[in-house]
């Protein structure tokens, strides 16, 4: 999505002066696909290779911008108009690209066709929704519930509009990295996460981080789930960043969902 930089605001980053133009976010999404395990919920990951201009090394969930192709009047007409379907079929779509996973209407989906279709995409041969359809595959963007909204703080010249989704691992589906962009991927307890940021581990952004954080108070990836789809406003998330003295503070209103934060950016 972002690097840790653009997403937490820096000094080097900051326009606290004068007259700079404000950058409009751009729409994205992630997903955070969950099962359970010894150590309570556990989170599917992808590293991002630190070749990478945008967001080298990061820990992150899948996920990435909106494609006009998420958009297409046609295509959202084959599914019930929610108000955040773009994003939900963003997210399915990065998911299945990125990490392998496919949301659909069937158990027995068809591996070895899917395969090779992520294998087609990722050499940039075909379209994402074309590939699914001649397998023979309906999607269910309905199975990605939200869990938040985050827009990067203003100050900043690459922002983004992203919504977290939270889904549970499909039945069968293991999942991998794309060898690409994504240099490692796998299952990693909320437990284990939370001890990386808490040992300010400079490569997992804090969405990510606060997004554990919210997963982290539930026992079970059920009542996570059950969580996201009941009935509520869906925090959305705006970080400041301020300066104190010869110090940026990046800070986290009361009311966003997790609680007030004020830390100071290194």
């Amino acid at each position: 999505m972002t690097d840790r930089d653009d997403q937490n605001g820096t000094a080097g980053h900051t326009a606290q002066n004068a007259g700079r133009h404000v950058a409009t976010p751009r729409p994205s999404a992630s997903v955070m696909i969950v099962r359970d395990g010894r150590d309570g919920i556990e989170v599917f990951m992808i590293r991002r290779s630190p070749a990478l201009d945008f967001s080298p090394n990061n820990l992150v969930f899948p996920g990435g911008a909106v494609d006009p192709a998420d958009e297409l009047p046609q295509r959202l007409a084959d599914y019930d108009r929610g108000e955040l379907l773009v994003f939900q079929l963003a997210a399915l779509r990065e998911a299945f690209e990125e990490s392998g996973f496919l949301f659909a209407d069937r158990q027995d989906l068809p591996l070895a066709a899917l395969a090779r279709a992520r294998e087609s995409l990722l050499r940039g041969d075909g379209h994402f929704y074309q590939q699914i359809a001649s397998c023979g595959i309906t999607l269910r963007p309905d199975l990605l519930q939200p869990v938040s909204h985050w827009v990067t703080p203003v100050q900043l010249r690459r922002r983004f509009s992203t919504y977290f989704f939270l889904a549970r691992q499909p039945s069968g589906q293991q999942g991998s990295h794309d060898g690409g962009e994504a240099v490692d991927s796998g299952w990693f307890s909320v437990a284990a996460l939370l001890a990386m940021c808490d040992s300010e581990d400079p490569s997992i952004m804090l969405p990510t981080e606060m997004n554990c954080r919210w997963l982290a108070g539930f026992a079970s990836s059920a009542a996570a789930l059950a969580a996201a789809a009941a009935p509520r406003r869906i925090p959305s998330v705006t970080p400041r960043v301020e300066r104190r003295g010869d110090s940026y503070w990046l800070l986290l209103p009361a009311d966003s969902g997790y609680g007030a934060l004020e830390r100071k950016l290194r």
